[in-house]
């Protein structure tokens, strides 16, 4: 028989306690809400913050890549550096100049872009921090990529050579279809033939890299480099009468399409290593992005066959991703030289990150031969490609060059690839300019 009242309690004491520990607790949970809301603030106002140091450090160190003088494109990188800033806000608040501090290192062609806000705090307040301050810090880096990541492309380009003569056109003598006088235009022609001539059909001219021909790569002294962003072509004129600087805007041959279009195998598609062979993976590499890393001196094994209407309707994929951008050429009135810019793109000044804009490996000329062949990389290209004509799985696949470092011609040439890509990089990396 249990002894009354010893193991009961009135249950008036237990409310009591309960809301005891409620008192007590209740600065701690408030304290806790408050550090989770303006926690949460000045998160998502560091990641804006960052987004737009981040974009205005990569615009600013694009100008690196338009102005052959870095010294010329400090002016410029810093004022789109702060345009680009400046575009974005924070908290729904745009983002004043006089938050934002930008530097130019011409030399090691960086920009770093510093923004600093104070945003006032919610429920902090009620512990008296009425305030807190978020900085972010971005550098981009113009780079000299002895290798690349950037979404590589299938195609691999043969890098151009040195014709050495005016052949007729027939096969084991092709040359320049379209040459005046005894050295001719020794400019790869893409200018539609009026009559086909020997094996070529009439579309374009069909060179084919024989022992009467000359390549200098990016090793070579640089009266001797030949390839593509070099200056072996400037103050040279093509069949149009354009004249380019270190080919930039220049029309390139990305791919053949039509089967009575050109020797195939002067316009390789190629196996991405680790992402299957085949038409199925063929086309899956030119609508994705495959981030896989390549370097110069690679070998990489051609991917025989034309594959026209698969590759065109990849292809269309890809171009659909900025359906209305276009390659706009302008001509300097005083100089005569073309050059040019991407119009109409849904990145617009940002241009250079449209999906458009594509690395496509460059390849020794001399590897070109018919059947499966192993290709060795000795650079790299940043193509921007173009809407065939017609818009068809039987018009040639073209693109225009854009960006390559040529060699110094008064202190030995660039090594490595000459192909110049934006990065962003560790804040730490950052180098202050000593000029």
């Amino acid at each position: 028989m249990r002894e009354k009242g010893l193991l009961t309690r009135p249950a008036s004491n237990r409310r009591g306690a309960a809301l005891a520990l409620v008192a007590l607790g209740m600065p701690v949970l408030l304290g806790m809400i408050a550090l989770g809301v303006d926690l949460g603030m000045m998160m998502a106002a560091r990641a804006e913050s960052q987004r737009a140091t981040d974009s205005g450090a990569l615009a600013g160190a694009a100008l690196f890549l338009v102005h052959p003088d870095p010294l010329d494109a400090v002016v410029p990188a810093k004022a789109e550096a702060f345009a680009f800033t400046e575009s974005n806000a924070i908290r729904h608040e745009a983002i004043d100049s006089v938050e934002v501090t930008v530097e130019v290192n011409p030399d090691s062609q960086m920009v770093r872009v510093t923004a600093r806000r104070t945003i006032p705090t919610w429920f902090a307040k009620i512990f008296g921090v009425n305030e807190v301050t978020v900085a972010t810090e971005s550098v981009a880096h113009a780079v000299e990529a002895g290798s690349t990541t950037r979404c590589v492309k299938p195609f691999a380009l043969p890098d151009l050579w040195w014709d050495t003569q005016n052949g007729s056109g027939t096969e084991g003598n092709e040359g320049d279809l379209q040459a005046f006088g005894e050295d001719g235009y020794k400019v790869w022609d893409l200018t539609p033939l009026s009559t086909g001539q020997g094996n070529d059909p009439g579309l374009f001219e069909n060179w084919v890299y024989d022992a009467y021909e000359s390549y200098g790569g990016a090793d070579a002294e640089p009266a001797n480099q030949t390839g593509w962003g070099t200056s072996a072509r400037n103050g040279m004129r093509d069949y149009n009468g354009r004249e380019y600087v270190d080919d930039y805007g220049r029309e390139m041959l990305v791919k053949f399409q039509d089967p009575n279009g050109g020797e195939s195998s002067h316009w390789l598609p190629f196996v991405i290593p680790g992402y299957g062979t085949g038409t199925s993976s063929f086309t899956a590499n030119i609508r994705e992005c495959r981030p896989v890393e390549f370097s110069i001196g690679d070998v990489v094994d051609d991917e025989p066959g034309l594959y026209p209407n698969p590759t065109w309707k990849a292809f269309e994929d890809l171009l659909l991703e900025d359906e209305f951008a276009e390659w706009e050429e302008t001509v300097d009135e005083e100089t005569g030289i073309y050059s040019g810019e991407v119009v109409n793109s849904a990145w617009q000044d940002d241009w250079l990150n449209s999906p458009r804009v594509v690395t496509v490996p460059l390849v020794k000329p001399d590897g070109t031969v018919s059947g499966r062949n192993e290709l060795e990389v000795v650079d790299f290209a940043l193509v921007f490609l173009e809407w065939p004509t017609p818009r068809d799985f039987k018009s040639p696949l073209m693109g225009r060059f854009l960006f390559f470092v040529p060699g110094s011609g008064d202190g030995g040439p660039e090594l490595g690839s000459n192909v110049r890509l934006l990065r962003l990089i560790d804040e730490d990396r950052w180098v202050p300019y000593a000029g």
